[in-house]
């Protein structure tokens, strides 16, 4: 479909010396197409009106230690069996100095070792009260912890930071230098037997997450809106499909009643919404309506999607002029570039017509013609001596 653009503009023509600026007089637009943990591996689990659990070693263990700032230093395995939503981290401290980080690795390294920071406290400035006893900290998110294998680590920025330490079989040591500068690394940068075998007193203090998770379905965007003109594959919403205990929708999406697919209107690709190559372009004005599953095992829930379809609007060519007020001296030679003009889609598309000059001032009687790229340099078509201190107009058309 052919769109244009006509905008006059004013020309000034001055003597040799002048400024040279140019102007946009006028123009319009036109309309266009276009619980519990409890294993061999875990020294202590207490079970508090089974609301919070603790992973990890609980006891004020026999031996002092100290001397380790700037090391990651890590106590485990710790097996956790039941899916649980980390609340805190505890650390005994004898005697405190320093800084401290607190943290939890996952079991993803080489053989079960290491792998995967999963949570960790803010840093912990210690002072003397915290002595001779748990240092406990919040952390910094609630994250949930699948059941599986888990180390606990603690960072001090100080030698003078003491602590306990002690012997049990099946939980060591694995340690790695680590600046404290630079907090606990995100992955456990090597493995490091720290020399004794030894753990120290740390636990993790989770909440169980208890009952049947439940699953739903939402929209991003929750209330979408599409043009009538929307072509087939343009994207309506994406499907959002979670488990309440924050387990990964492993299952299938699909339409189901009451509203299906609109009649074929949309589909679904992956969990996106898109329109359908039937399109909706006799719907502008109105509400249509959807409904997607969402199945996992013998679980499956469902939620309706209401799409705004707007009537279609055209793009239209803007044009603009640059620069912004022409003016040219009369001494200016055939040929001389007097203004660009600049059409544009205002949606944004390229545009790749041409311009032209039209009623009702056209070239100015010769004076002006266009050349350049998409032909829409004004440019200087005959001598303008004589004419000093005159406006000249032409008016030039943007048409695709």
């Amino acid at each position: 479909m052919l769109s244009k653009r006509a905008t006059t503009f004013g020309i000034k023509v001055v003597q040799p010396h002048q400024s040279n600026a140019i102007n946009l007089r006028s123009g319009a637009t036109i309309a266009i197409r276009l619980v519990s943990v409890c294993a061999a591996l875990v020294i202590s689990c207490q079970v508090a009106a089974q609301t919070t659990l603790n992973l990890g070693e609980t006891h004020e263990l026999g031996y002092a230690d100290s001397g380790n700032a700037n090391l990651d230093a890590l106590s485990g395995p710790y097996v956790l069996n039941q899916k649980s939503t980390i609340q805190s981290i505890s650390f005994w401290v004898s005697n405190s100095a320093g800084k401290l980080y607190l943290g939890v690795y996952d079991a993803s390294g080489p053989n079960g070792s290491p792998g995967n920071l999963v949570a960790q406290t803010a840093l912990i400035a210690l002072t003397t009260a915290n002595r001779n006893t748990w240092v406990t900290a919040p952390t910094i998110a609630p994250v949930t912890l699948n059941p599986g294998s888990y180390y606990l680590a603690y960072l001090p920025s100080s030698n003078r930071l003491s602590f306990r330490e002690g012997l049990t079989s099946g939980v060591t040591d694995i340690c790695a230098p680590e600046p404290f500068s630079q907090g606990l690394p995100l992955k456990f940068p090597n493995v490091n037997d720290c020399g004794d075998g030894a753990h120290w007193s740390e636990y993790a203090t989770l909440t169980p997450i208890t009952g049947a998770p439940t699953l739903s379905v939402s929209f991003t965007p929750m209330n979408p809106s599409i043009p009538a003109n929307a072509v087939s594959g343009s994207q309506v919403a994406a499907v959002n499909a979670m488990w309440s205990d924050g387990s990964q929708f492993m299952g299938t999406l699909g339409f189901t009643s009451p509203y299906g697919d609109d009649n074929g209107t949309f589909i679904l690709a992956g969990n996106e919404i898109e329109v359908s190559g039937s399109g909706v372009s006799g719907d502008g004005g109105t509400t249509q309506n959807l409904t997607v599953q969402a199945v996992q095992g013998s679980t499956s829930t469902s939620a309706n999607l209401s799409v705004i379809v707007t009537q279609s609007r055209s793009p239209t060519i803007v044009v603009t002029i640059q620069p912004s007020n022409p003016s040219v001296p009369n001494t200016a030679a055939i040929g001389t570039q007097v203004a660009t003009i600049v059409p544009r889609w205002s949606d944004g598309s390229t545009f790749t017509g041409s311009c032209l000059f039209v009623s009702p001032d056209f070239n100015d009687g010769g004076l002006f013609s266009l050349g350049g790229a998409n032909n829409c340099n004004i440019i200087v078509g005959a001598s303008l001596k004589g004419l000093a201190g005159t406006e000249q107009n032409v008016t030039v058309e943007a048409s695709q």
